[in-house]
């Protein structure tokens, strides 16, 4: 059986290739039940188009680690088993079986990041180095050991909770070691919750903001899926309220009932 699912993409600030690709995945989440696996078929060259992409935005050794051969996703997980098989092999296999495939049109936009780095960057890099999938596969898979060791050294911190529910990490976990570290820990935490790490240079003004204001100072972090704020001795995640409607300044409640 096959199911087919339509997602609206809305380009963010960080981008259209970005913002479908979760889209992507909160679909593929929305189908998995505990205990359920899903395969997806990306492959030796996937993995280098990602590590140079990321490479080319700044990323991280997170980022840099490239895409899990395995990961949990939602209650079940997801599996890549052909990440050691380049594009060329899988073509060879689907043309040798007979088996008809579809090219997605957007591929030859090269208007897109990834497919301009694989229609005119990669190739050259072909020319000089026949080997360099495998060279950077290997060098993303030491960038993979260093994030998983780092992890280990700084765990992500327990999560706790304003007044009014709002999701946060203690104030203490931000300030404690040097301004690296505590950057660390925030993304970690962010990571754990499913949100994007925030831009380098809005995050280094956000820890600035929480070391020099005043202790009734409110800092505010604004990134596009997400807003963090200070609050007493905490960092909290702020949430989205509703705009009222042009005109209407009144928000009417009952005892009992519930707004969002």
């Amino acid at each position: 059986p096959i199911v087919c699912l339509e997602g609206e993409v809305i380009p963010a600030a960080h981008g259209l290739e970005a913002a479908a690709r979760e889209t992507r995945y909160s679909l593929f989440e929305a189908q998995l039940q505990a205990g359920d696996v899903l395969f997806l078929g990306h492959h030796a060259d996937d993995q280098v188009e990602t590590f140079f992409l990321r490479l080319l935005r700044g990323a991280g050794v997170q980022g840099l680690a490239a895409m899990p051969a395995g990961r949990p996703l939602g209650p079940g997980r997801l599996a890549r088993p052909l990440l050691q098989q380049p594009r060329s092999a899988l073509e060879a296999y689907a043309h040798a079986q007979g088996l008809s495939c579809v090219e997605d049109p957007s591929n030859s936009d090269t208007a897109l990041d990834r497919n301009f780095l694989r229609s005119q960057v990669l190739p050259l890099l072909a020319g000089r180095w026949p080997g360099y999938r495998q060279t950077v596969a290997r060098a993303s898979e030491h960038i993979a050991t260093a994030a998983g060791l780092l992890a280990e050294t700084v765990p992500v911190p327990a999560t706790v909770y304003s007044a009014l529910g709002d999701p946060g990490l203690p104030l203490a976990d931000l300030g404690a070691g040097s301004p690296e570290v505590a950057a660390l820990v925030l993304r970690r935490w962010l990571r754990a919750a499913g949100l994007p790490a925030p831009d380098r240079a809005a995050l280094a003004e956000f820890q600035r903001q929480l070391e020099k204001v005043s202790e009734r100072a409110r800092p505010r972090l604004q990134c596009s899926a997400y807003t963090l704020q200070r609050y007493r001795d905490g960092v909290y995640l702020v949430p989205e309220f509703a705009t009222a409607a042009p005109g209407d300044d009144t928000l009417p409640l009952v005892p009992g009932e519930v707004r969002q």
